[in-house]
């Protein structure tokens, strides 16, 4: 619970959250009785003209479109209240903010798709596919085209170097479809999330 210490009607500590120790050690300095600070506040607490009154912040719902003002103070004998007006946000700050997110959350999808793919490879292989491939079809269009890392691949799994070959062109091809299907998704959504006009359409966009 957050409270406020004020003497005679002044606040001379908070908002700040109740801490037993802190509380007893600001009240002793302003001349008030410590020992009479509990372990725990629920209430208001009167030591002479020294009050702990807990804090409480009123805030009415709100939609997106809108946001909560500077909160106006009051405090009678058993709290300190803060109540926060209602502002009307700019649509179109409203509109871009949430172009932003609905983008960050497209991405977050599609890197999760891909993801989902790359997972079952550890990352040290993936960073040699594009050599893999670029060896492969070299050498499926000119035979002696030099291929050190395909040859090594077929040497430690013992593996017929034209199967290797055929078998990496056909992983390659399987990933550009997916993964060129994925971006191309990516990129009609963002382009979708831009021309959107009103906030539910915004909303209505999903992977």
């Amino acid at each position: 619970m957050n409270i406020e210490i004020l003497r005679n009607g002044s606040t001379i500590a908070g908002p700040l959250p109740f801490d037993a120790p802190r509380v007893r050690d600001i009240v002793m300095r302003q001349g008030g009785d410590y020992r009479l600070i509990p372990n725990g506040v629920y209430k208001a607490l009167h030591i002479g003209s020294i009050s702990v009154l807990p804090v409480r912040h009123v805030k009415p719902n709100i939609t997106i479109i809108q946001a909560y003002g500077q909160p106006e103070r009051s405090v009678d004998a058993d709290e300190v209240v803060y109540t926060y007006p209602v502002i009307e946000r700019d649509v179109a700050e409203v509109l871009e903010e949430q172009r932003t997110l609905k983008l960050r959350e497209i991405n977050a999808d599609y890197q999760s798709e891909l993801n989902a793919i790359l997972r079952d490879y550890p990352e040290a292989e993936t960073q040699t596919w594009d050599k893999q491939e670029s060896e492969a079809r070299a050498y499926q269009a000119n035979s002696s085209s030099p291929t050190p890392l395909i040859d090594a691949i077929a040497a430690s799994r013992n593996m017929d170097k034209n199967e290797l070959v055929q078998r990496v062109i056909a992983k390659a091809d399987a990933w550009i479809a997916l993964s060129g299907s994925a971006t191309g998704k990516r990129q009609a959504l963002e382009d979708t999330i831009a021309n959107a006009k009103t906030l539910e359409a915004i909303e209505s966009i999903s992977w």
